[in-house]
């Protein structure tokens, strides 16, 4: 049976494309609820074709695993003869700034959902537009692309396929950690006073995913 993997649109492009920054364009000072309003702003804004924040759902299947990858597109536009996928992004950045700069992680999030969309709709073309909503002025600029069918399949599956080899990987590890940590014995030929004590209640609160403070002195073998 193969093993079910989810995972949010956001978080396969960060671990992806760790080159960009799907937070805020990097600026933590950006209050999230100034960032939905200018979500709120421009959704508002569009016309009658257009619909906001779409759930969506895809899944990537090898010999071994399933992916299944979620999200919600901010907004699309539905035209009797194109269809354009939008993200939006608030910076404090000058909007001048854009015409030059290319956030990769950016860029990656719309494609999965132009990707996404695509498929379900059995498009062969989409386009995908990047907004950036500058908040001190209130403007935004819009970048627009269009993308073929086998240019997003070809995305999608190396992205996915790097997110997964990076899982699989893992998974690896983990057991080759646990085989070894199972075969460990104590170093010592008896405990210190209050060690034995101090290692039933840390064992304790990992089994039971607690958080344990211990105040011990010097010398009882904390380490």
């Amino acid at each position: 049976m193969k093993k079910k993997i989810a995972v949010s649109v956001r978080n396969l492009v960060e671990y992806s494309f760790r080159g960009g920054d799907l937070s805020f364009d990097t600026f933590p000072q950006i209050n999230p609820v100034e960032a939905i309003y200018a979500h709120q702003k421009i959704q508002k804004s569009r016309p009658a074709v257009y619909t906001g924040e779409i759930q969506v759902k895809r899944e990537f299947e090898t010999n071994t695993h399933i992916l299944e990858v979620t999200g919600r597109m901010d907004g699309i536009f539905r035209y009797p003869d194109r269809t354009i996928i939008e993200e939006i992004k608030t910076t404090v950045r000058p909007l001048e700034y854009y015409e030059d700069f290319i956030n990769p992680a950016h860029w990656a999030q719309l494609k999965v959902y132009c990707y996404i969309w695509l498929m379900q709709e059995g498009l062969y073309e989409i386009s995908g537009q990047l907004v950036y909503y500058q908040l001190d002025s209130g403007k935004h600029k819009e970048i627009i692309n269009l993308y073929t069918r086998k240019e997003l399949e070809t995305f999608f599956f190396e992205t996915a396929s790097s997110y997964l080899k990076r899982v699989t990987d893992l998974e690896k590890w983990w057991r080759i950690r646990n085989s070894s940590i199972k075969q460990l014995e104590f170093p010592f030929e008896d405990y210190r006073p209050g060690q034995r004590e101090m290692a039933v209640e840390v064992y304790r609160a990992i089994h039971q995913k607690q958080e344990i403070l211990i105040q011990a002195a010097t010398g009882i073998g904390k380490t």
